[in-house]
């Protein structure tokens, strides 16, 4: 008897071969035989999101009603909803996504951040201490928090961090120049 796994297994290594429209058949047998699998429903949405297929979407939605507190799901589904433009909706999810990956401080920043759209500063700021109190800290997460200390008028300690950001990383100095509010901080951008 096959399981779940086996069927994602099969479309997977389709997949990894390129060959997605046919990484589809593994995925539309398991799902006749296990459709309560949040697993296949992801990997469904992932392929056909790959194809530019317009039914992505409804399968991410198919695997959010069959389980609701699928990590991947959520977090996809979070950012489809900002690709959406319905901040709102998506900042509900993102609460979900906390309660179920509460130790990734990227998740953390992104409440900071929509916490700063909505006013909620107090909010924000608990959201950007929460984040660097984290394990984790990528150049990604450091350089994120340096712009939120940076607009809440926090420059040394954004500063500090973009100078570890850069340690790590120093590709981001390209993304520190582009952003008005970090340019000053950094002397090799200083004019």
């Amino acid at each position: 008897m096959h399981t779940p796994a086996d069927y994602l297994k099969q479309s997977r290594q389709l997949s990894e071969a390129g060959l997605l429209r046919e990484a589809l058949t593994p995925l539309h047998v398991g799902l006749g035989l296990f459709p309560q699998s949040p697993e296949l429903w992801y990997e469904k949405y992932r392929l056909l999101k790959r194809l530019g297929s317009n039914e992505a979407y409804a399968a991410l939605v198919e695997c959010r009603r069959v389980g609701p507190t699928y990590l991947p799901a959520l977090q996809a589904y979070y950012e489809e909803l900002l690709r959406q433009n319905r901040i709102r909706e998506a900042y509900q999810v993102l609460e979900e996504v906390l309660k179920h990956d509460p130790e990734n401080p990227r998740w953390w920043l992104h409440k900071g951040f929509w916490a700063l759209y909505f006013g909620q500063q107090d909010e924000a700021e608990a959201a950007i201490q929460r984040a660097s109190e984290l394990p984790h800290q990528t150049p990604e997460v450091l350089y994120y928090q340096a712009l939120f200390l940076a607009r809440l008028g926090q420059t040394a300690e954004a500063a500090a961090l973009l100078e570890r950001c850069l340690q790590l990383n120093p590709d981001i100095l390209s993304e520190v120049a582009e952003e008005p509010l970090l340019q000053s901080l950094v002397p090799a951008l200083a004019k």
